[in-house]
């Protein structure tokens, strides 16, 4: 199976390295803007998705700054060394944000259509499906 050509790699994830830290920016600031006026639970009620989204944003913000860097670092003919040992810890933790943040996402949108338990089944069916597929 060949592979996906590295610059292919460092150019697509350098993209989505802006895009991502520019959602986290606007979502971050819209839901500190609506903040200003109110208290945090008054906010978060009334902005759950604003908050979900500046998680999630901030996970696959994180996320794909490392993929970046160490795919660049290796384009450019630099080893990473020690520090490959802290990208796949990086990217085990930024796991953690884009999990939450999805989770809060579904739980804030999903029960507008699909019913008050529609994020919890498909909270449990993607916890499965990893399961399943990594054994």
């Amino acid at each position: 199976m060949n592979q996906l050509p590295g610059p292919l790699l460092e150019a697509v994830n350098g993209i989505m390295l802006i895009l991502f830290g520019c959602m986290l920016l606007s979502a971050a600031a819209y839901f500190i803007q609506q903040l200003r006026s109110r208290t945090f639970a008054t906010v978060y009620f009334e902005s759950k998705a604003s908050f979900a989204a500046s998680i999630l944003f901030f996970g696959l913000f994180a996320r794909t700054a490392i993929i970046w860097w160490s795919r660049h670092l290796q384009d450019h003919g630099q080893q990473l060394g020690k520090l490959e040992n802290y990208f796949t810890l990086a990217l085990i933790v930024t796991a953690i944000p884009i999990i939450w943040g999805s989770v809060c996402w579904m739980n804030a949108v999903l029960p507008l259509r699909f019913g008050p338990m529609s994020w919890f089944f498909v909270t449990l069916g993607a916890v499965l499906f990893g399961i399943f597929m990594a054994l």
